[in-house]
């Protein structure tokens, strides 16, 4: 359904939804003020959201409040630093990207072959000139690191696929602030993987193992997902990669599963990768990612760090056209949450079960030209943004998504799990699912828990005695 709220940021179109997952809103961000260029690329923390602009324009703000949305900086490059040539004319796709961390204190953006970085101690953004001759397809931040001062120790990949360790930080002064690059260090360089099909995410998580730091990293392309981890330090872990000895290469065999393309060639435009953290927001809970073999997703296993994942579900790429047939089409972006996939193509929104793969509610929009979409979870309250070149913002309350999970764990019938959710979410229902429940454990001749579902359900007293009675096993009904 739409919210029909006042704002001055609302667009006169209207958008249909038979949903009650959540409440869809579009807004027409032409109506807020200097924002009148085409948006390019958008990165979301958990509190704040950054839009960079076609005029080289970046806008803030808070996730909560789309009326905060103003002007933060604009992107002047370095007069007296030039971008290499070479670099100009070997690289002119994906120009432009930005990248921040969960809390938003530390924004890399890529604009037109050069890097700039900030934060809110920043009057300007500072150009990251010991990236100039790179192309940076790829950056994970430290997810531990709550220092506004520091990015700490962050990993970035370039055009060729190489990983590099890299840090960024300020020292103020009573006159000034200054920014300091460290140098990057080479950390892995994969071998027989393409410009087409380059590592396009990583993210990596740490803590303590045994006393030692030790870490798990993540980095995807289209069609391989490889998983790293190690102790120490980035360069001790990757070290275990790099060397060609035979120990060597069977932790690199290990460490990359390959899921062969299921597409036409170069049909996926990227790859992507998303993490679902635990509240505290340092744990790896669940992860989605856009393959082209379809989308692949998972959940993390482990208590401190996480287990390398074993167990992967891949779903084709299908989408259902608006007279209600099933056509094959390639996304342009998506998002999960921890029970549904949202798949963003050219003219729909198409949303997922995770638990039961079926397509469950298709959202249709006509004339957009969607760049892609960003999911947050903001002091409990979740929210999808997806974005358009025409200067489009729609947001996605998902307030009420899980009220009908149950139906999904019924349908598979996981009842255990259907009347957990129903007792969140819809009491009502809980005692029809127990009777559901105690019917298939009667059948199966589990007669002691067949009782005690019974005992919960609607079912009439005379109905359950009946069913005992002509089992012969009254005596069950003990703990009826």
């Amino acid at each position: 359904m739409i919210n029909d709220i006042e704002s001055n940021l609302l667009s006169d179109e209207k958008h249909e939804s038979t949903s009650d997952l959540f409440e869809l809103i579009k807004f027409n961000t032409n109506n807020i003020h200097n924002l009148q260029s085409e948006i390019l690329a958008v990165a979301s923390s958990k509190q704040f959201t950054f839009i960079v602009t076609k005029k080289a324009e970046i806008f803030k703000y808070k996730l909560n409040d789309l009326d905060s949305l103003n002007f933060a900086y604009s992107l002047k490059p370095s007069q007296n630093i030039e971008v290499p040539e070479e670099k100009k004319k070997r690289f002119n796709d994906d120009l432009v990207h930005i990248w921040t961390d969960q809390l938003g204190n530390h924004v890399i953006i890529k604009f037109d072959h050069r890097c700039y970085y900030f934060n809110k101690l920043l009057q300007n953004p500072f150009e990251l000139v010991s990236l100039n001759d790179i192309e940076i397809y790829a950056v994970a931040f430290d997810e531990r690191n709550k220092d506004e001062k520091t990015t700490q120790n962050i990993l970035i990949s370039d055009q060729n696929s190489i990983i590099y360790s890299y840090k960024i930080s300020i020292e103020e002064n009573k006159k000034e602030v200054n920014i300091k690059e460290h140098q990057r260090k080479k950390l892995f360089e994969p071998e027989n993987i393409s410009k087409d099909d380059r590592i396009y995410a990583i993210y990596f998580t740490a803590n303590k193992r045994l006393n030692n730091p030790f870490f798990y990293i993540i980095a995807i392309t289209k069609t391989k997902f490889f998983q790293f981890e190690g102790k120490n330090d980035f360069e001790f872990v990757f070290d275990n990669y790099n060397h060609k000895t035979e120990e060597n290469q069977k932790n690199l065999e290990n460490c990359c599963k390959i899921f062969p393309s299921s597409l036409k060639q170069n049909s996926l435009k990227k790859s992507d990768l998303q993490i679902l953290y635990d509240k505290e927001g340092s744990k790896f809970n669940h992860f989605g990612w856009l393959s082209e073999s379809g989308f692949c997703f998972g959940n993390f296993k482990g208590n401190e760090v996480p287990e390398q994942v074993q167990n992967f579900v891949v779903l084709p790429y299908v989408k259902i056209k608006k007279d209600g047939i099933r056509v094959d089409d390639f996304p342009i972006s998506f998002c999960h949450s921890e029970n549904h996939i949202f798949i963003l193509y050219s003219d729909c929104l198409t949303v997922l079960s995770k638990i039961t793969s079926n397509i469950i509610h298709t959202q249709y929009f006509t004339n957009e030209n969607f760049i892609g979409m960003n999911y947050n979870n903001f002091n409990d309250e979740k929210f999808i943004w997806i974005y358009s070149l025409n200067s489009g913002l729609y947001q996605i309350s998902l307030k009420d998504e899980d009220k009908n999970v149950w139906q999904d764990y019924l349908e598979i019938g996981d009842y255990e799990k259907a009347m957990n959710f129903c007792h969140s979410y819809n009491t009502k229902i809980e005692p029809k699912i127990c009777k559901l429940y105690a019917n298939e454990c009667f059948e199966k001749g589990d007669y002691n828990n067949a009782s005690i579902k019974y005992a919960l359900s609607d079912e009439k007293f005379e109905e359950v005695c009946l069913k005992f009675l002509l089992k012969n096993e009254l005596d069950r009904l003990k703990n009826y």
